[in-house]
């Protein structure tokens, strides 16, 4: 960046160094950069649409991992509840089982 500031310097300190040729080192050492091509082609809606793009794609892949974490998070805990639940209900079918024993006995 500190090139194009100097060539920004040059032009206005003697803008007929322009027609000599004398910038066009500068510049064309600057033209090699991809980079720098690519910006500087680029205008300030286009600049706000790519910051834009990249704002929204860091939010999605914020946002779907976050919901994987939570979609784990629901499995773990939907499988802990059935454990659970499995036990609660073989306690249910002994305690049955054990009603249904002491009944036979009392009747006898």
């Amino acid at each position: 960046m500190s090139e194009i500031t100097q060539i920004n310097q040059d032009v206005t300190e003697d803008p007929k160094a322009v027609e000599n040729g004398s910038l066009k080192a500068k510049s064309q050492t600057l033209g090699n950069n991809p980079v720098v091509n690519l910006i500087s082609h680029l205008s300030i809606t286009q600049m706000t649409l790519a910051v834009l793009v990249v704002i929204f794609l860091w939010q999605w892949f914020d946002a779907n991992s976050q919901i994987s974490q939570m979609q784990q998070q629901l499995a773990k805990r939907l499988a802990e509840m059935d454990g659970v639940n499995k036990a609660q209900q073989t306690l249910a079918a002994q305690s049955q089982e054990t009603v249904r024993e002491l009944g036979g006995k009392l009747s006898v």
